[in-house]
């Protein structure tokens, strides 16, 4: 009895969680609407619309109303087959249609009389315009995301291919926590950020908290005006990522990125190539989930993830003054060249103790001679490095 009970909590949790991601998911969700009409232009009443997403084989299907109108709403983003039947006329199947995140996608279609079992294909159908919504936006498909070659792999720099961005200003506090753009004019903290549905914005800092592994994304979109109502909180961008998920087949990748010192090439400033050994790695894996025996997962439940990694290990040249060989023995008359436009002057440390300022072009340091403080006054030069030329600069 005990055991059915927490097993009936457990259900009734997941029913919760569920629902509660469906209700915040709305963020990303597409719909497909239109209308439906014979060869005259008359509307079709009863008209059974199904569509199919690519792939999984899940299917949502809906009738048009009285008007002939026909609304497919919270669709994940993805490629579907559309099919139209109505008892006295021919079925009509289109596709692939595409659609994108958040997107309201219209499609309407013209039956013609005949027979239920004579279908009509329709391959090359004109573009398909969203004329449904009055936002502002670009979205970054899947194929950009793959192919377009990214310093760091971060899915950000993926969003200065939208008009109106620019990477946020360098050492802001955005930018020092993993990076930062700028949309239209807005500071970097004004931006929203939308992870499947969910709010991914930092409170308090405008930063996005998941960041998201490249192979891991699908596509997304970035709202940079005339947003819908849904989306508020900040004035600036809409930046909103949908992750991959698994399908009917099972797919997988690896992937291995890797700088090295033999690969790069030497600084001009520096004596050798600065040590790098960079090692940017990971895989995905999705598909159906199957229990051999048990469960089937085909068409119905389906599983995807994702990993990434880094190791950096990054050394660098250090180019800074120390003192020379003859400034170590109380010399400092290279400092007070009169062929140098700005005229220093030396003053004796020891003499401001007394409250004198003595301009000298040599100082004879007691402790250079004291054998109880040489040894610590030797060992403070080695700290410093050693210019072994009568050079004040150094590199290390």
């Amino acid at each position: 009895m005990r055991l059915a009970t927490r097993l009936a909590g457990v259900l009734i949790t997941l029913l919760a969680w569920s629902w509660t991601f469906q209700a915040v998911g709305q963020t990303f969700q597409g719909s497909f609407t239109g209308t439906i009409v014979d060869s005259t232009g008359a509307v079709i009443p009863g008209a059974k619309v199904t569509v199919e997403e690519e792939g999984k084989g899940l299917s949502w299907t809906a009738l048009s109303d009285e008007d002939g109108n026909y609304d497919v709403a919270l669709l994940p983003p993805g490629h579907y087959q559309m099919t139209v039947e109505k008892e006295g006329f021919e079925k009509i199947a289109q596709g692939p249609v595409t659609l994108a995140v958040n997107q309201r996608l219209r499609v309407d279609f013209q039956m013609k009389l005949g027979k239920i079992t004579s279908t009509l294909v329709v391959k090359e159908a004109p573009p398909i315009l969203d004329t449904q919504s009055s936002s502002v936006g670009t979205t970054i498909e899947r194929t950009k995301v793959d192919e377009i070659p990214l310093n760091g792999r971060h899915f950000l720099a993926l969003t200065m291919l939208v008009p109106g961005v620019v990477p946020g200003t360098s050492g802001s506090r955005i930018s020092d926590r993993g990076g930062a753009i700028n949309v239209n004019g807005l500071r970097d903290s004004m931006n929203s950020y939308w992870l499947d549905g969910m709010d991914d914005t930092a409170i308090g800092v405008g930063q996005f908290t998941v960041i998201p592994p490249l192979d891991s994304v699908q596509e997304f979109r970035m709202e940079t005006g005339n947003y819908e109502a849904k989306f508020g909180a900040h004035a600036g961008a809409q930046v909103n990522v949908v992750t991959r998920s698994g399908s009917n087949e099972l797919h997988g990748s690896l992937h291995e990125f890797f700088r090295h010192t033999r690969l790069d090439a030497r600084n001009f400033f520096d004596p050798d190539v600065a040590p790098e050994h960079r090692n940017q790695f990971g895989g995905a894996l999705g598909g159906p989930v199957v229990l051999p025996g048990v469960y089937d997962g085909h068409n119905r439940t389906f599983l995807f993830g994702a990993y990434e990694g880094l190791r950096d290990r990054l050394g660098f040249y250090n180019r800074a003054r120390v003192p020379s060989l003859a400034e170590r023995q109380g010399d400092f008359s290279a400092d007070l060249a009169t062929d140098c436009p700005v005229q220093n002057m030396l003053v004796d440390p020891l003499a401001l103790l007394s409250g004198q300022v003595l301009a000298e072009a040599s100082i004879t340091w007691p402790w250079l001679t004291a054998r109880s403080t040489r040894t610590i006054t030797l060992a403070a030069w080695t700290i410093i490095g050693d210019p072994r030329t009568s050079s004040s600069f150094v590199t290390t």
